[in-house]
């Protein structure tokens, strides 16, 4: 079963202002940035002050200190956090400086949880609030439930989302909470007397989309809890990977073909968006007993759906093996810029390098597409020599 976890620092800003500059603590504090507002502290945490204009926000709280960002102070310390965490997934996808989503499809949560628990206090990031689901939107969701609740401040807190109690944990959640819905779209479900998940669940998706428009296919799946967004790795940077999950377990390779193509297509998306190429890919096969994993290197280039579902399935013949699977982890690595340029036939060509070839990558490209019929010769370093092969009239050390 997938299992996907999203850590919050609901008092993130203020907290790290305060464990700097100690003076902070006896006072209301907002943070502001960009004549924004992106944290309060606890004790401003029932006003809607969050996302207001600065001077809106004045207005409605004058007693408060009002800080700006510190942009070396806040990204050191998410920068901080995010390798705590690379200890315990190998995906983490940070949603901004107070949220990160990481994957624990696998683990034992609640020892994760408690080795966790003991890692994170006494870094002056403030109380830490874990929400666990089958998908992000469950986990995020949780995390934000628990920064409802009078224990929010604690040091360290986690709500996990257990199987087939996901409608019993919706039922009584305002809907203003799904931060995937527009103003708009909850001023109507209120007008209607539809107020919580719970209540949406008893309306169809032609209903829904009636109501809502295209909200409306949101809107239907977050009530009943499903979510098909990958966990995408955004850290560190030098690669991109993702988690691809499903309920029930996978077999035979046939039924994991759909899956592969799916992970070709945001894979070549994902390097698309960052203009990057990758010179390695690595699939891992998640079972209940153990994770199954293999790499290859990659041609120069190879980044298109097509071709990138073709290696897949290449590594998934290598490596599928044992019982079911429970997920995938697709993976590219040692990552490069993509940049296409035209060549000048006008111009002289100074200054530039010949095109990087790897012999390794292509002549393993070349044993994929035909197999058994591709050697390497014998390495040779001189150009006499090579040219002897073809040459007849030329002899290693003879008259040029």
């Amino acid at each position: 079963m997938p299992k996907v976890a999203c850590i919050f620092f609901p008092y993130f800003f203020v907290s790290l202002a305060r464990t700097r500059e100690p003076r902070l603590r006896g006072c209301p504090l907002v943070i502001y940035r960009g004549g924004q507002v992106v944290g309060v502290s606890p004790e401003l945490v029932n006003l809607p002050l969050v996302g207001l204009p600065l001077a809106e926000a004045r207005g409605c709280c004058p007693d408060a200190r009002f800080l700006a960002y510190d942009d070396s102070l806040y990204k050191e310390a998410h920068r901080q956090y995010l390798q705590v965490l690379t200890a315990f997934s190998p995906l983490l996808e940070p949603l901004n400086e107070e949220e990160c989503c990481f994957d624990l499809t696998g683990s034992d949560t609640g020892r994760e949880m408690e080795k966790l628990r003991r890692d994170l206090p006494g870094k002056g990031w403030g109380p830490a609030l874990v929400g666990i689901g089958k998908n992000k939107f469950l986990a995020r969701l949780a995390a934000r439930v628990l920064g409802k609740t009078a224990e929010a401040t604690r040091d360290f807190r986690s709500f996990e989302v257990l199987p087939g109690k996901e409608e019993e944990f919706l039922a009584g959640i305002p809907l203003a909470m799904d931060w995937l819905l527009p103003a708009g779209a909850l001023q109507r479900l209120a007008s209607l007397g539809l107020k919580c998940f719970g209540d949406v669940r008893k309306l169809s998706l032609a209903a829904l989309v009636k109501i809502l428009g295209k909200d409306g296919y949101t809107l239907y799946q977050h009530s009943r809890g499903i979510d098909h967004t990958p966990l995408v790795n955004l850290y560190p940077p030098g690669k991109i990977a993702f988690g691809l999950n499903f309920d029930g377990g996978i077999a035979s390779r046939e039924a994991l073909t759909g899956v592969l193509r799916e992970g070709a297509r945001v894979l070549a998306s994902l390097l698309r968006t960052r203009k990057k190429g990758c010179r390695s890919i690595t699939l891992q096969l998640i079972g209940e007993e153990q994770t199954r994993q293999v790499s290859r290197l990659v041609p120069w280039g190879c980044r298109e759906e097509g071709r990138l579902y073709e290696i897949l399935g290449i590594l998934c013949d290598k490596v599928q093996a044992g019982g079911p699977v429970l997920g995938v982890i697709i993976e590219a690595s040692a990552l490069y810029d993509w940049k296409f340029t035209e060549q000048d036939l006008f111009s002289p060509v100074t200054g530039t390098s010949p095109a990087k070839l790897d012999l390794a990558s292509i002549t393993q490209a070349l044993e994929d597409k035909f197999p058994g019929t591709v050697s390497l010769g014998i390495k040779m370093d001189r150009r006499e020599q090579v040219l002897s092969f073809w040459d007849p009239w030329r002899f290693p050390g003879g008259a040029r």
